[in-house]
């Protein structure tokens, strides 16, 4: 049974609610606690974005994908685990996955870049008194300008560095934001281990560390995050198909800097998210370029401090691989 707030704080918590309408649609959980204990400030990035071979890099090639999501999420659980009732978040976003990975070798390995562009992006909130939306508007992208990638017969590795970039609608206080309004630095790095020769089973973990500049026009500052994303599937169809479980598990590991005071005990924690769920990549086309499609579906459980529910994301891709070209006889 859910524990009910004391009336003499119910108000307050319901104005402290409406804040999650200025949610982006990446980021979930924009908690405002006071400066004594750990604030729980939204910060950029999509849980979840990577799943089975989160460790492997793209082959060499150029890449255009295309992402949908939703995060439905009818919880806020505090510290404990008790979480309140008559509570809805509903977040959507659209956006554009632009890729490149070079067929030039460099430091054993191959150099790429990528962008997660967010064309448009909504977060809709619903408690006993209030119902807010941001509506369909521009969020923030992230960009990553250094994607090292190396293969090995039994493994993959990679790493890099990427930039949130605050190019979506915000204005501090607001109830219809839909970015952040600061920026993001993330650090990463993966590995993908193949339990056979043909690489049919794999299993992958992506560890991201994240930092963040204060929010536009404030000294507020949220705290670092730790996010591990990956799972374990068979791939099929030429390595085209794979199929298995995947996971994501996030930390706040710091504490935030000077966001609004609002004292409810039971919130005097940092947040986390735990979730699982199927994955499945399949083709839909090889020739005369390929085109693959992946869905994922997670189902949080085990949140601390922190929004819960479901997200399904999907990913259609088409891709231009670099082929090398075969050697020619006559030019031995």
């Amino acid at each position: 049974m859910c524990r009910r707030l004391e009336p003499g704080v119910r108000a307050g918590a319901t104005r402290w609610l409406r804040l999650l309408g200025a949610l982006s649609s990446i980021a979930a959980g924009d908690w405002v606690l006071p400066r004594a204990v750990h604030a729980q400030a939204s910060v950029p990035g999509m849980r979840g974005d990577w799943g089975l071979k989160s460790g492997s890099q793209m082959a060499p090639g150029e890449y255009l994908g295309f992402i949908y999501q939703i995060y439905d999420a009818n919880k806020i659980i505090d510290k404990n685990g008790v979480s309140i009732p008559r509570v809805r978040l509903d977040q959507q976003a659209f956006g554009a996955f632009p890729a490149y990975v070079s067929p030039h070798p460099i430091v054993g390995g191959h150099w790429g870049v990528y962008a997660a562009i967010p064309v448009w992006a909504n977060a809709s909130i619903g408690v006993a008194n209030a119902d807010v939306t941001t509506g369909w508007a521009l969020s923030d992208f992230y960009v990553q300008p250094i994607y090292l990638g190396w293969t090995f017969p039994r493994a993959d590795l990679t790493t890099g560095f990427g930039v949130s970039i605050p190019t979506g609608r915000f204005k501090d206080g607001a109830t219809n934001n839909t970015g952040l309004g600061m920026w993001g630095y993330n650090v990463d790095a993966g590995a993908t281990v193949y339990a056979d020769s043909a690489k049919h089973w794999n299993i992958a973990t992506l560890a991201t560390f994240q930092t963040q500049s204060n929010l536009k026009g404030t000294n507020k500052r949220p705290g670092n995050n730790l996010t591990l994303e990956g799972g374990a599937g068979y791939a099929f169809l030429k390595g085209l198909a794979n199929a298995g479980i995947v996971y994501y598990a996030q930390w706040k590991v710091s504490d935030d800097r000077n966001f609004p005071i609002l004292r409810i005990p039971r919130f005097n924690g940092r947040n986390r998210y735990y979730a699982l769920g199927p994955e499945l990549t399949v083709p839909l086309a090889v020739k005369p370029l390929p085109l693959v499609m992946t869905a994922r579906y997670f189902i949080e459980m085990g949140n601390r401090v922190a929004t819960q529910g479901n997200s399904f994301l999907v990913f259609l891709t088409a891709a231009n691989p670099f082929i090398p070209k075969k050697p020619n006889p006559e030019d031995e």
